[in-house]
């Protein structure tokens, strides 16, 4: 795998899949969903796959609606939404938490 293409990977929030029928033969597709996991095994995964194919187990999976295409993507949208509210949720607790742990610290001064 190219290095422009695992730095890319790491450098992400999450990670979003998309696997159709055409691309699923595809040795590099596969090679970066493995890349995504082992380089960033906790960030968050997100596939679109097509109805039929195979995902792994306890991943989140938005099955692609051929017939209506604006669905999929509206539902592709909803869950990004989820992911981007989500992330800035845990960064406002931890902002919390310092904030808190500095006033005591100041207070037993």
């Amino acid at each position: 795998m190219p290095a422009r293409i695992a730095a890319q990977i790491q450098s992400a929030d999450y990670i979003i899949a998309l696997a159709t029928h055409s691309g699923q033969h595809l040795d590099w597709v596969n090679q970066e969903l493995t890349a995504s996991q082992e380089l960033s095994p906790s960030k968050p995964l997100l596939i679109v796959a097509d109805v039929g194919l195979p995902v792994a187990s306890g991943q989140p999976c938005i099955r692609i609606d051929r017939t209506n295409p604006l669905a999929t993507l509206q539902e592709v949208s909803s869950r990004v939404q989820h992911l981007i509210h989500e992330q800035s949720s845990q960064a406002l607790l931890r902002g919390m938490l310092l904030a808190g742990l500095a006033l005591l610290f100041l207070k037993g001064k």
